[in-house]
């Protein structure tokens, strides 16, 4: 039985904003093996090993309110930073608008894993929500984004590990939103040298020891999630992986002496898997799981139990975030969590994310990239996926344009994208499916239908085409744009090429 002990991690993320994934920090038993952010580490501030000893640090705000910049650093959580503003009484005059930066300078290089940033305790005012922190090696050199954070309006410190040791010559806090429109910082640490960890020398390396050690956290778009214990409609398996920290998904009371419950997930793609986070559901503690065991698959029939029995004691039984590490990579599309016990007897999860390898998200990525070239009037299509693959398809008929609709044929380029086709010839009804998506229409009908996967079953939205589907030459012609866009792809017009381009991760 692999005992999970109660290292609450201090949940200060709100999941609709992207950050790549939370992992423990220093001291942890639990140890870990999704845009434009990198990702974030937190912890809770209680057995934070930081570095203690800031004689010689220097720091510079650009907003600086009464000189309070040296209070994000005097080791003293009842002083804090605030940016500049001006006040006739009690009345605002004037302030200073996000972004600020702190540029925090040490006498010289010192190893570091991460950044510890403490919100401004008494009074919300300033507190910041959304962060960048850049680091350099060098005075000389220009700091690099290394990490970002968001973060709750409350007081609970959080650390944002850099997964290896950094000779840190100089920081900056770049702060992006904050309450009110202010800024303010209580303290600023850096996280001690960890010797397990691996070893950068300059900036250069920094970028590359970090992203080799990070976790990655799965793509939850393509996550399909079901159970058979359901309580409402609000509360479907869907709920857990929607990105919303305030939902989640709840058994069914009436099955609280049915135990073990099973929690099905369709990853949507095959990944390698490290790990994975459990948030615990907010509103109650009931629901929390306490033993729990986990299986997973590569084609949703054979399955495979990763490592033995999980439980949480009695004093992990909380709000905070859990991370869980699988001890290696499994090759796994579908995961099944098979709960024995939870807390109330009912099970709960607010949210869960997956933790791939490197090289499972490198190459999601690469595959995720998908680029269509057309010309109005030639049947050719300059097909461009992933990396390295290009090629030239042709199809029967070529696009033309209606009435300032581009039309395409139903066949040829919707399979290059991996849509299933089906055509009810008696009705004259198209369905179009990929992934979540399903778009259904008829010749000559300017209504049509989209069907998006949401919170456990397929929502309906209806829509009017400015030109409808049409038979032309004994062929079926779509609006192209309004389908790329339904099922996910960007499309650019250049009139004077006449050229359409449909692309996806560029």
């Amino acid at each position: 039985m692999k005992k999970i002990l109660a290292f609450i991690i201090t949940l200060t993320l709100a999941f609709c904003i992207t950050v790549q994934t939370t992992i423990p920090g220093n001291g942890e038993t639990i140890s870990a093996a999704e845009t434009s952010k990198k990702a974030a580490s937190v912890s809770q501030g209680n057995d934070l090993n930081v570095i203690k000893d800031k004689s010689g640090w220097t720091i510079l705000a650009s907003s600086n309110y009464q000189d309070t910049a040296k209070c994000a650093i005097d080791n003293d959580i009842s002083t804090y930073w605030h940016s500049y503003y001006e006040a006739t009484g009690p009345k605002i005059t004037y302030h200073d608008t996000p972004p600020f930066t702190l540029t925090i300078t040490l006498p010289k290089a010192t190893y570091a894993t991460g950044i510890v940033y403490t919100p401004r305790q008494q009074g919300n005012t300033g507190r910041i929500t959304e962060y960048n922190v850049y680091v350099s090696t060098t005075d000389e050199d220009k700091p690099i984004l290394l990490a970002s954070g968001v973060h709750e309006d409350n007081t609970e410190i959080q650390k944002l590990s850099w997964y290896c040791n950094i000779p840190v010559k100089k920081i900056v806090f770049e702060a992006l939103k904050g309450m009110g429109d202010y800024g303010s910082v209580a303290e600023i640490d850096l996280a001690s040298e960890d010797k397990t960890m691996a070893y950068a020398t300059d900036n250069k390396s920094a970028l590359e020891k970090y992203n080799a050690n990070r976790p990655y956290i799965v793509n939850r778009k393509g996550i399909i999630a079901t159970c058979k214990s359901v309580w409402t409609e609000a509360n479907t398996a869907s709920m857990a992986f929607d990105g919303m920290s305030n939902s989640f998904w709840h058994s069914n009371p009436s099955d609280s002496a049915n135990f073990p419950l099973e929690l099905d997930v369709d990853l949507g793609e095959a990944c390698d898997l490290t790990g994975f986070s459990y948030f615990p559901r907010q509103s109650d503690l009931i629901g929390h799981w306490t033993r729990f065991h986990i299986q997973v698959s590569e084609d949703g029939v054979n399955y495979k139990q990763v490592m033995d029995e999980f439980t949480f004691s009695s004093t992990d039984i909380n709000k905070k975030l859990k991370q869980v590490d699988f001890g290696g990579a499994y090759p796994a599309r579908y995961v099944k969590f098979i709960i024995d016990s939870a807390y109330g007897n009912h099970a709960a999860a607010g949210e869960i994310n997956f933790y791939e390898t490197k090289d499972s998200a490198d190459r999601h990525a690469a595959e995720g990239k998908e680029k269509y070239v057309l010309q109005i009037d030639s049947k050719e299509i300059k097909v461009e996926k992933g990396n390295n693959v290009s090629y030239t398809k042709t199809i029967d008929v070529a696009p033309y344009i209606e009435k300032g609709t581009t039309m395409i044929p139903l066949r040829g380029l919707l399979e290059e994208m991996g849509a299933e086709v089906s055509w009810d010839g008696e009705y004259q009804k198209i369905n179009l499916t990929k992934g979540k998506t399903k778009i259904d229409m008829q010749i000559i009908n300017k209504l049509v239908y989209v069907y998006q996967y949401v919170n456990g079953s397929f929502q309906t939205i209806r829509y009017t085409f400015t030109v409808p589907p049409k038979i032309r030459s004994s062929r079926t012609f779509i609006p192209l744009r309004f389908v790329s866009e339904h099922l996910g792809y960007d499309v650019s017009w250049d009139g004077a090429a006449r050229t359409i381009t449909i692309s996806k991760g560029y």
